[in-house]
């Protein structure tokens, strides 16, 4: 019952904050067996996704054997992961999806499978300083600014394939999440998933991210960030122009119990986008930490297909 009134009175705050925004709150606590709005609460809000690793893959692939898998390299320095169904046309639209740090692309293989098996071409890869890529030691800042520059390329790369890049989504976990609202400020994806980041990048000064260093997706030493970095960051902080992304769906999640980034900060980001006109606005705040819920995929495909159909066509 505790839980419970906390969920009400976060919903209620939520409601006069957002006004007419979608907010949905949902339990992780199995124990619970209804939501806020009184309905009975789905299952699958329950489950915290597992997280997929390098030696799981293959399984994942097993579950979805219909599926064709991918692995390549674009300009010999950027790992990609592909799920697509074998015949899968070249105007499927894109979902991209990115891992968080000390994460891989092979951690999101099931999400790019659920993607894949709806129709759609799903993408993901291996950061700066993650995965199989050994081209040194980064910043978080590096990680973050590199991985901007490495979807650019992944973006050429697939309209040099003639694919549909006039249509996509992107989206990520954490720190890939945090590179998907970086985008935005050049890009205007159909459909923006943001799973526990954050789009005010001054806030990430609180949370201890800046001055760690990352070589092989391991946390090494920590080396201290310059002012003159600090600045670039903030001329570049995408909370500064989330007016760009008025004709945008935006599909948000993030824990109650995230100690990384506070859940606040995806109720700030709604109510930005909402002061801004945007009108498909989705923020799902969960019983959880800093983790995607089995619930949030099911919804964030559901969305997708509203906002992105497969018969998507060239702008």
């Amino acid at each position: 019952m505790k839980n419970s009134r906390r969920l009400i009175l976060i919903h209620a705050l939520l409601a006069l904050i957002l006004d007419s925004a979608c907010v949905v709150l949902a339990e992780t606590d199995a124990e619970q067996n209804s939501s806020v709005n009184g309905s009975d609460t789905d299952q699958s809000h329950l489950t915290v996704r597992p997280a997929e690793t390098l030696d799981s893959i293959n399984e994942v692939k097993d579950n979805f054997t219909d599926l064709s898998y991918r692995e390549f390299w674009i300009n010999s320095k950027i790992p990609v992961l592909e799920a697509a169904a074998e015949d899968i046309s070249k105007s499927a639209p894109i979902v991209f999806f990115l891992h968080g740090i000390t994460g891989s692309k092979e951690q999101e293989a099931y999400i790019l499978s659920r993607f894949a098996e709806e129709g759609y071409r799903a993408v993901s890869f291996d950061l700066p300083g993650h995965g199989e890529r050994t081209d040194g030691s980064y910043m978080f800042l590096d990680v973050v600014e590199q991985g901007m520059k490495d979807l650019t390329l992944i973006l050429d790369y697939y309209a040099a394939e003639h694919c549909n890049t006039s249509h996509y989504a992107l989206g990520g976990f954490s720190t890939g999440a945090i590179i998907a609202y970086g985008m935005t400020g050049v890009y205007h994806p159909d459909v923006l998933i943001a799973a526990s980041g954050v789009s005010d990048w001054n806030d990430l000064q609180e949370s201890s991210l800046l001055d760690r260093c990352y070589e092989s997706g391991q946390q090494i030493e920590p080396v201290a960030i310059k002012d003159t970095e600090l600045e670039e960051l903030y001329e570049c902080n995408p909370f500064s122009s989330l007016s760009n992304l008025k004709n945008t769906a935006v599909i948000i999640s993030h824990g109650l119990e995230d100690t990384t980034f506070d859940y606040t900060e995806a109720v700030k980001t709604a109510a930005e986008l909402k002061k801004a006109g945007n009108t498909r606005v989705s923020l799902n705040l969960y019983e959880t930490a800093h983790s995607i819920t089995a619930g949030f995929i099911d919804l964030m495909i559901e969305l997708t297909g509203i906002y992105l159909p497969l018969t998507a066509g060239s702008r």
